[in-house]
């Protein structure tokens, strides 16, 4: 019993964000903000994305807050990459989609990775003891979430979920939110 207990209390606090993560976040939004800030209208789905980010990272916060990680990680860099070839390929084999604006595709992979990889996979980890069903369920309601907010995403249906398998696997093996997030800003912005 008391081994299953330590168990659970590492499941949230296992995670780290190291020094590249947090440049990715702090550079993404100080870059693009005012950008964003001109869009008007086009403003409409990064609200959504905004508020299913900012349910996500509540639920990260019950899980715990990943330690911040002041040195480069290169494991974490090079998972990163490696995902990103992961989804570059499958991407490769779709059809391309329609992009508004690079900023806000780039802006949308720094929320979304806030609210499901560090907010909703952490907090499934912890309650479910179960870090592959936790990538699963998460990558499941990113596939949904793609549906809702992207139109044109149920044709592609398999491309969300298996980027939110990807990307929730880069966590799990790196335990550093640096690699998803390298992996899905270089996916966005190119």
């Amino acid at each position: 019993m008391e081994r299953h207990r330590l168990y659970i209390e590492q499941v949230g606090t296992r995670y780290k964000i190291s020094i590249i993560g947090i440049g990715v976040l702090l550079g993404t939004f100080l870059a693009l903000g005012p950008y964003i800030l001109m869009m008007g209208n086009e403003l409409d789905p990064l609200i959504k994305i905004s508020a299913i980010s900012m349910f996500g990272l509540m639920l990260g916060f019950i899980a715990g807050l990943p330690k911040l990680d002041m040195k480069i990680d290169i494991k974490a860099v090079g998972i990163g990459l490696v995902a990103y070839a992961c989804i570059a390929i499958i991407k490769i084999m779709q059809a391309p989609l329609s992009i508004a604006s690079t900023a806000f595709y780039v802006t949308a992979a720094v929320l979304e990775e806030l609210g499901f990889r560090l907010g909703l996979q952490r907090f499934l980890e912890r309650i479910l003891r179960n870090p592959h069903i936790a990538i699963i369920i998460q990558s499941t309601a990113f596939m949904i979430y793609h549906w809702l907010v992207y139109p044109g995403y149920e044709a592609i249906s398999v491309f969300p979920l298996i980027s939110g398998l990807v990307l929730g696997y880069s966590l799990y093996i790196s335990k550093d939110l640096t690699a998803p997030l390298i992996a899905h800003v270089l996916n966005n912005l190119i």
